[in-house]
């Protein structure tokens, strides 16, 4: 149900706000996406640049982070 909605959501083709929002809310569709993420993260400044999500993955093993910066787009 949830895949259909966000299908429907995109062959609508709403804002980018909208698709934003609806990820926002439904953090599963990232787990499926991204399995090892530890952290998402909405609209970070960044300075000079604002990414829609960040998603950060940590490595116990070596203390560390690392992250993945992801710009989405209006459909």
């Amino acid at each position: 149900m949830l895949s259909k909605n966000f299908t429907d959501l995109i062959d609508a083709q709403t804002s980018e706000e909208t698709v934003h929002r609806f990820l926002a809310e439904h953090p599963e569709i990232w787990q499926a996406a991204l399995p090892r993420t530890d952290r998402l993260l909405s609209k970070i400044n960044l300075h000079r640049f604002v990414p829609d999500f960040v998603a950060g993955t940590h490595n116990r093993t070596a203390d560390r982070w690392s992250w993945l910066l992801i710009e989405i787009e209006k459909p």
